[in-house]
C-alpha cells in the first residue's frame, strides 16, 4: 500500500490517549497489520519490519503530545516500529515516520492537507537529507538539506533509475549561482555542464557496465579529504565558496564494484549540489580534469590581466577553457582521450612556466603532477612514469623546494604501481616491492621535513607489517608517531604500536551501538569470548567472511562466545540493510568517518577491514590479527576453559 493510497488513516479522527489498544482497534480499526501496511513513498528507505509471525505480538497505542497526538506501533520487543502523527491538531494523521532499532530513521508529511506526502526526511542512521516535493507528484523537486555523501548517492540512484528529474534537483542551478554570488560569466560555464539532462543522462549510461538500472551505491570518494574553502574574489564570486573537487562515487552492479565521476560539487546553504552529469568509468575512459571554481581560483581570470599572470598566462588559460569545453565524450577512443590528456599537460606546463608569481606556479606544477599521475595510473597516459620524470626536473630547475617533495613522493608511488603491473610473477613483484620500501626509506631520510614524510613512513611500515615483520614495523611506527605525532600518518601510527602491543592486555574498546540502544562495551563482556571484528561492506573479503561468522555465532553464542563489528564504511552507508540480509545479529559499534576518521580505526592504527581482535574470558587479548582459520580452531578451546 502506498503512502497515501488510502484515506483510512488520514480521514481518521485520532482516538483519545487514555483508550486502550483492545478499545482502540474496536473502535477505529488500527491495528498492526493494518500499520504495516504502509510503506514509505521514497525508494531504498532501510526500515525495521517485524517477521510475519511476529505481528501478532505488536501492540497499537495512541499518543499526545502537545497538541499533535497519533498511534504508536511498538514491536515484540517493545521497540517503537512506526508513529503516525497528527502534527498539526487538523484532525487527521498527516505524519508517518518509521523506525528502526527503535530509531527514526525516516520520516514523510503532508504539510498542506491535500492527503499526498510533500515532505521527506532522513534521520539517524537514515542519514541527514530534507527533501521538498512541492506538488506531490513523488518527484523530488528540492533539496532543503543533504550532505556531499548523500548527494552523490542519490544522484546513483537517480541515473539507475532514469529519473531526470530528481538528477536536476541536484544539481546547480541558476538560482543556485544567484545565491552564491557567482558571477554571470562562471555561472554560465557552471550551467553549461548540466544541459539536457535527460539526454546526457542516456548517454552517459549507453553501454556502460558499471553504470546500469541495477547499479547500487556504495560509498563516496574523494582525493581531498576535507572541502576546499574559495575565498570571496572580484569578477568571479561575492562569497566564499566550499568545494569538493574530484569526486567519485563508487558503486557494485552485482558482484562487480566500478567507480562512477561525479567531478566538482559545491556547498549551496545546507545542501551540496553536482556541477555536471555523472559519468560511469568503463575500461580506460577516467578523465582527470580541474572542476570549474577550482580552476577560476588558480587562473584568476575575471575578465581583465589578473595578479600573477602574464599576458602569455592569461592566453594559455583561455585556451585551457576551450581545451575543457571540448574534452572527449565518455565513450571516445582511448586514443582520443590520451591525446587530450596529453595537450592538457602540455597547457599547464607551459601555464605554470609563464606564471610570475610564487603561488600560481605552485598550483599549477601541483595540478599538473597530479593530473599526470592519476592518468598514468589508469592507463590513458602514454609514457607517464617518463613524463612524470621531465616534470620532476623542471620544478627541481624552479627552486621551490617544498614542490620537490611533493613531486618526488607521487612519482615514486606512480613509478611503483607501473612497475607492479609489469611484474610477471611473484618473485618479479617481491624484487619491485622491495626497492620501492628502500626507495621511500631514502625519501624520508632526505625529506624528514617534508609534508610527504610521514605518509611515506605509514606507507613502508603498514607495507612491512603485512610481509609479518612485526618487529621492524613497530620501529617505524615509533618514528612516525614521534616525530610527526600531529600528522594523520602519526596518529594512526600511534594506535598501531597500541594494537601491537595489545596481546595479553585487557581490551579498552567501547561505542555507540548501531542500533541506537545504548553502548557496546567489550570490557562489560568479560566471561565470554569475544572476537571482536573491523569490516567494511566495500571489503570483499569482510563481505565474504560474514557468512562463517554468522554460522559460527549461531553454533556457539549460547555456549559464551560473542561477536562485536565495528563498521568501517563511511557515513550514510546502509549497514543495517546488509546485517540485516547476512543476519548478522550481534552488537554492532557506531564509529562514524570510516577507515580514515574513525575514532577506533585510528586508536588502534587498523590498515585494512577484516582485522579481527581475540579476546578471552578474563578479558585479556589472546590475539590482535586472528584469522578465520585462527578463530574456527581456537573458539571450541576458549569456550572449554583450556
Amino acid at each position: 500500500m502506498s503512502r497515501f493510497a488510502t484515506r483510512s488513516f488520514t480521514g481518521l479522527v485520532v482516538a483519545a490517549a487514555a483508550a486502550t489498544a483492545s478499545a482502540q482497534q474496536a473502535a477505529t480499526g488500527v491495528d498492526a497489520a493494518a500499520m504495516l501496511k504502509y510503506k514509505p513513498s521514497r525508494p531504498k528507505v532501510d526500515f525495521e519490519m517485524p517477521a510475519a509471525a511476529d505481528i501478532a505480538k505488536c501492540r497499537v497505542d495512541t499518543e499526545q503530545r502537545g497538541k499533535s497526538t497519533g498511534y504508536v506501533l511498538y514491536g515484540p520487543q517493545g521497540q517503537v516500529l512506526r508513529r503516525f502523527v497528527d502534527a498539526d491538531a487538523r484532525g487527521t494523521i498527516n505524519e508517518f515516520r518509521y523506525y528502526d532499532s527503535g530509531m527514526e530513521v525516516y520520516r514523510e508529511a503532508d504539510t498542506n492537507g491535500d492527503s499526498k506526502a510533500d515532505l521527506f526526511r532522513w534521520l539517524g542512521p537514515g542519514g541527514m537529507r530534507w527533501a521538498i516535493d512541492s506538488d506531490a507528484d513523488l518527484k523530488i523537486d528540492r533539496w532543503q538539506q543533504i550532505s556531499a555523501e548523500e548527494a552523490t548517492l542519490e544522484a546513483i540512484r537517480a541515473m539507475a533509475a532514469g529519473d531526470a528529474a530528481t538528477l536536476k534537483s541536484l544539481m546547480v542551478s541558476a538560482d543556485d549561482i544567484r545565491t552564491l554570488g557567482i558571477s554571470p560569466k562562471v555561472g554560465e560555464r557552471l550551467l553549461a555542464q548540466s544541459k539536457d539532462i535527460p539526454g546526457a543522462m542516456r548517454q552517459a549510461m549507453t553501454g556502460s557496465k558499471t553504470l546500469t538500472a541495477a547499479t547500487e551505491w556504495e560509498r563516496f570518494d574523494c582525493s581531498m579529504r576535507v572541502p576546499s574553502c574559495l575565498a570571496a574574489s572580484s569578477g568571479k564570486w561575492d562569497k566564499d565558496q566550499l568545494v569538493y573537487e574530484n569526486v567519485m562515487a563508487m558503486v557494485r552492479t552485482g558482484q562487480e564494484t566500478g567507480f562512477v565521476q561525479i567531478g566538482e560539487m559545491v556547498k549551496v546553504g545546507d545542501t551540496w549540489k553536482l556541477t555536471r552529469i555523472p559519468r560511469p568509468i568503463d575500461g580506460d575512459n577516467l578523465q582527470v580534469e580541474g572542476g570549474i571554481l577550482m580552476q577560476e581560483s588558480l587562473d584568476g581570470a575575471s575578465g581583465g590581466a589578473a595578479e600573477g599572470l602574464s599576458p602569455e598566462a592569461q592566453k594559455l588559460v583561455e585556451q585551457l577553457k576551450v581545451l575543457d569545453d571540448t574534452r572527449p565524450a565518455e565513450n571516445a577512443s582511448k586514443d582520443t582521450i590520451e591525446k587530450y590528456n596529453i595537450a592538457r599537460a602540455d597547457l599547464i606546463t607551459r601555464l605554470a612556466k609563464a606564471s610570475t608569481s610564487e603561488s600560481e606556479k605552485v598550483l599549477w606544477w601541483k595540478q599538473l603532477v597530479e593530473g599526470v599521475a592519476a592518468n598514468t595510473q589508469m592507463g590513458v597516459f602514454p609514457n607517464g612514469v617518463e613524463r612524470l620524470a621531465a616534470i620532476e626536473k623542471d620544478i627541481e630547475a624552479t627552486g621551490l623546494t617544498d614542490l620537490i617533495p611533493f613531486t618526488k613522493f607521487r612519482v615514486l608511488l606512480v613509478t611503483f604501481a607501473e612497475k607492479m603491473k609489469a611484474a610477471t610473477d611473484a618473485a618479479a613483484r617481491q624484487k619491485v616491492q622491495e626497492a620501492h620500501l628502500q626507495d621511500l626509506s631514502d625519501f624520508v631520510k632526505e625529506y624528514s621535513k617534508s609534508e610527504e614524510a610521514p605518509e611515506a613512513i605509514w606507507q613502508v611500515a603498514t607495507t612491512v607489517e603485512f610481509n609479518g615483520n612485526a618487529a621492524a614495523a613497530t620501529d617505524w611506527y615509533k618514528i612516525a608517531s614521534s616525530r610527526y605525532a600531529s600528522s594523520p600518518a602519526g596518529i594512526r601510527s600511534k594506535g598501531a604500536l597500541n594494537r601491537l602491543d595489545l596481546k595479553g592486555k585487557e581490551l579498552a574498546l567501547s561505542g555507540p551501538s548501531l542500533d541506537g540502544k545504548g553502548v557496546v562495551n567489550v570490557a562489560s563482556m568479560k566471561g565470554k569470548v569475544v572476537a571482536v571484528v573491523f569490516w567494511a561492506t566495500w571489503f570483499k573479503p569482510s563481505v565474504d567472511e560474514t557468512p562463517q561468522l554468522v554460522e559460527l555465532y549461531k553454533q556457539y553464542n549460547r555456549q559464551g562466545f560473542e561477536i562485536v563489528g565495528l563498521n568501517l564504511d563511511p557515513e550514510g552507508t546502509p549497514v543495517s540493510n546488509f546485517l540485516r540480509d547476512q543476519t548478522a545479529a550481534w552488537p554492532q559499534i557506531l564509529d562514524p568517518g570510516g577507515m580514515e576518521n574513525g575514532k577506533a580505526a585510528r586508536e588502534f592504527g587498523i590498515i585494512a577491514p577484516g582485522t579481527m581482535f581475540l579476546v578471552g574470558k578474563d578479558g585479556k587479548v589472546i590475539s590482535n590479527s586472528a584469522s578465520m582459520e585462527d578463530l574456527k580452531k581456537l573458539l571450541p578451546e576458549l569456550l572449554a576453559g583450556k
